[in-house]
């Protein structure tokens, strides 16, 4: 089991906040339905299909994932309660295997996902790389994504992302 470090705990409720944020916008096109559910689905390694090993990140940042999405959902613990009040959120985990082939075939399972009604918001999918393959897709459906791990550029200029 690998120590859950602050560092990846805090870069995981940042992003979950940029994704919240970016649903929440206007201008964004992207709102949180009507029933009050915000639907994201989480996409991390849980085997790099190359070496078979588990990368020594990945499930530290799904449980970082998880555990801020605890917070945010508990409305009794005076932590994040005001931060988004009337919504519950709901995900599913999906293995990207650190691979882009892997990851661009996950694609219609994230349209499909939450009993057909597809993710709001897409969070991970854990390096620059594979993240780029999903959100060359992403970008078609209009299905926002926040990778906290990767550091590619490219992700970060709006034209190029469009």
């Amino acid at each position: 089991m690998y120590a859950l470090n602050i560092f990846s705990c805090l870069k995981c409720v940042v992003a979950l906040l940029v994704a919240i944020s970016w649903c929440s916008r206007d201008a964004a096109g992207v709102k949180i339905p009507e029933n009050h559910t915000l639907k994201i689905a989480i996409v991390t390694p849980f085997i790099n299909k190359k070496t078979q090993k588990v990368p020594h990140w990945s499930a530290a940042g799904m449980l970082a994932s998880i555990l801020a999405i605890e917070a945010i959902n508990n409305k009794t613990d005076n932590i994040f309660d005001d931060l988004l009040p009337n919504t519950t959120i709901v995900y599913e985990i999906f293995d990207s295997k650190q691979d882009t082939v892997t990851t661009a075939k996950l694609a219609p399972q994230l349209l499909q996902a939450f009993n057909g009604e597809g993710a709001d918001i897409v969070l991970g999918s854990g390096t620059s790389g594979v993240s780029i393959a999903l959100h060359s897709i992403l970008k078609h459906f209009d299905i926002p994504q926040v990778s906290p791990s990767a550091t590619s550029g490219y992700l970060s200029v709006t034209k190029d992302c469009k």
